[in-house]
């Protein structure tokens, strides 16, 4: 069910893959839940997007089945490719919606991932991507 009604000028979560049998797992659940998504290759990688104005619950369960699919893919990479581990990227949106990539070592991702959720994660590099783009000099007691 690609979306009709979303835009790719939408504000949107991503979700890469590199595998596509993970991939469909995950477009399945998206399907079970009613939720509109967007399929791309972005730099070789399957993407997948939704709408970041969804319901949260249903963002919670899309981030808890995409944690369980990034153990999956990491217990593949290990097994099938141990020599390729060395980079995770976050995406993120810079200037004119232009999409971008943060690389991070895997054992800063794991760090990040043992507290904050991979949509918060994403949310904190696109926060400091805007604030990057946009610098605000102002004291935060100012704000």
């Amino acid at each position: 069910m690609p979306a009709p009604l979303l835009k790719p000028e939408q504000a949107m979560y991503d979700y890469l893959f590199f595998n596509d049998k993970l991939k469909s797992k995950f477009i399945n659940k998206l399907e079970q839940l009613n939720t509109e998504y967007i399929e791309s290759i972005d730099h070789d990688n399957l993407c997948v997007s939704v709408a970041e104005d969804i319901d949260e619950q249903i963002i919670d369960q899309i981030d808890d089945l995409y944690d369980v699919l990034l153990d999956e893919q990491a217990e593949i990479t290990i097994t099938e490719e141990p020599e390729s581990i060395n980079l995770v990227g976050i995406q993120f949106s810079g200037k004119d919606n232009k999409t971008s990539q943060l690389r991070l070592s895997p054992e800063i991702m794991n760090r990040l991932h043992q507290v904050l959720s991979f949509s918060e994660i994403q949310q904190l590099v696109q926060d400091i991507a805007d604030a990057a783009l946009n610098p605000d000099t102002q004291p935060l007691c100012k704000k």
